[in-house]
């Protein structure tokens, strides 16, 4: 299972993981998207279709090993 949060603290001001679950529910990765401001690591915008992407490449992963 994968699962999308995303947290705003502005209009501008938004992080989003990626927190993927393994089969007994425990979390298996946790994926926050960064880029680089100046010096500084910031949270990078996701699109839907970002999104879209990696669920499709998840799912792509799960069929393989099955």
């Amino acid at each position: 299972m994968t699962l999308v949060i995303k947290a705003n603290q502005g209009p501008e001001d938004a992080a989003t993981a990626v927190v993927e679950l393994g089969p007994d529910g425990a979390v298996a990765a946790i994926r926050v998207p960064t880029m680089q401001r100046g010096e500084w690591t910031v949270p990078a915008p996701v699109s839907l279709g970002d999104i879209d992407a990696a669920l499709r490449a998840r799912a792509a992963t799960l069929a393989r090993r099955s």
